[in-house]
């Protein structure tokens, strides 16, 4: 036995030790093969049971080898491990097997090779979309969070700007917003309140100015509509006499 172990590690070009090369042998032997290197096994065999023994020895030595050195298994195994039962118990996923059916030709063997590496990238699949749905949740409500933070903050340093004005000057900020609401008026152009907030020199002026500001605007608001009542109307009077 432990000849042809040797001629089969040679095959494989592994650097496995000896005795995983026969633990794996042994185990396929008895009858009593670990799950998941059996699975890949017969995934990997497409359908040739000839090949299934020296696959689950090569895949089974690797794996004894890579748990010896403290080496990270793959992590497909649960999906390789559970493509395995469901085939195995007659209990299979409906469209893959449907799928692997179709595949196989008729061919039982190859079937359940088929089924299990359908299974498994369907699993691969389905995880990778759970874990995509999972982030895209998380990455919302960072970003909620981030707004209510920047929300919060805009507040305080609103609320401590206020609480450094004068009585005069938020007066003034209260005029303002109210202005933006006035008539349902355009808001204020921001550089303006700014022009407004930031001015040194509070007094009649900057009250002047401010109401200047307002009816400004509001007039720019309605200047059009005006325009069109004033051309319109002198046309409406003069057809209604000169058509009667």
């Amino acid at each position: 036995m432990r000849k042809w172990v040797k001629a089969v590690s040679k095959a494989s070009g592994l650097e496995i030790d000896d005795k995983h090369y026969e633990k794996a042998f042994e185990e396929f032997a008895q009858r009593q093969p670990e799950t998941i290197a059996f699975a890949r096994a017969i995934a990997a065999a497409n359908g040739d049971n000839e090949k299934v023994r020296a696959l689950y020895i090569q895949i089974r030595a690797r794996r004894l080898q890579q748990s010896q050195e403290c080496k990270a298994l793959p992590e497909d195994d649960r999906h390789y491990a559970q493509a395995f039962s469901e085939i195995s118990t007659n209990n299979p996923n409906k469209a893959s097997y449907a799928r692997s059916v179709a595949a196989s030709n008729g061919n039982d063997d190859k079937l359940k090779s088929i089924y299990i590496k359908k299974r498994v990238t369907r699993l691969i699949d389905e995880e990778n979309e759970c874990l995509s749905e999972v982030r895209r949740q998380e990455k919302e409500a960072e970003e909620a969070y981030l707004r209510a933070q920047e929300e919060a903050t805009r507040k305080q340093e609103e609320a401590y700007f206020r609480s450094q004005l004068t009585e005069f000057q938020r007066e003034t900020l209260d005029l303002l917003e109210f202005s933006k609401k006035y008539k349902n008026c355009d808001k204020l152009p921001r550089d303006l309140q700014l022009y407004f907030l930031n001015k040194s020199n509070l007094g009649e002026n900057f009250t002047e100015e401010l109401y200047q500001a307002i009816d400004e605007q509001l007039w720019r608001n309605h200047r059009n509509i005006l325009l069109f009542l004033c051309i319109i109307t002198p046309c409406v009077i003069a057809l209604c006499i000169f058509g009667g």
